[in-house]
């Protein structure tokens, strides 16, 4: 957003206040650009009041979320985009960040759900590759080759070009003991390299 239309928004959502200083919509917006301005602290004081006034409030609900999770304060950040996802069930960013949080906490399966939720969005194909690609590293941990092989080879369907995918679907045909398909797929990966 550009210096001038943040400033704009600011004074509106500030105007907004004045008439009504129980606005939770102006209060969350004033920390959302808050937020992107970097002023995290001020952000979430805002954001906190504004689910103070309405705690169904997804604006708040969706930039803490994102706030405490750029903190990597994983635990803060869980309930707040399970709440925002509750009124936004189709919002990628969300859904991805709560796969990277289970992912992280080892709880796989709940990873995978996530994603497979997402397979069931509508997703442009660079959207749907990364939905793949991450698919096929959580079975890759979770030692299921098979599954791993099959969502990787859907990226490269999608993009003959991707490096992680070649090296994933290498790394899950050795492990599976397949030597000629993992020697292929590191040789792609390794001309992608060049």
């Amino acid at each position: 957003m550009q210096k001038g239309m943040v400033s704009k928004g600011m004074e509106l959502f500030e105007k907004v206040l004045k008439k009504d200083p129980k606005n939770a919509d102006a209060l969350a917006n004033i920390g959302s650009v808050q937020a992107r301005e970097g002023n995290i602290n001020e952000a979430i004081k805002y954001l906190n009041d504004a689910l103070k006034l309405n705690p169904d409030q997804d604006v708040a609900l969706t930039n803490l979320g994102k706030i405490y999770f750029s903190l990597g304060a994983f635990e803060g950040a869980l309930p707040f985009i399970k709440k925002a996802l509750f009124h936004n069930p189709d919002d990628f960013s969300l859904r991805y960040l709560l796969t990277f949080i289970y992912f992280k906490e080892g709880a796989m399966d709940k990873a995978i759900a996530q994603q497979l939720m997402l397979l069931g969005t509508n997703l442009n194909s660079s959207l749907l590759d990364n939905v793949n690609l991450m698919l096929s590293e959580i079975y890759l941990m979770k030692k299921e080759y098979s599954k791993c092989i099959r969502y990787a080879s859907k990226v490269i369907k999608s993009n003959n070009e991707s490096l992680e995918a070649y090296i994933i679907l290498g790394i899950a045909y050795n492990k599976s003991g397949d030597s000629s398909k993992t020697i292929d797929s590191w040789e792609k990966a390794i001309k992608l390299m060049e």
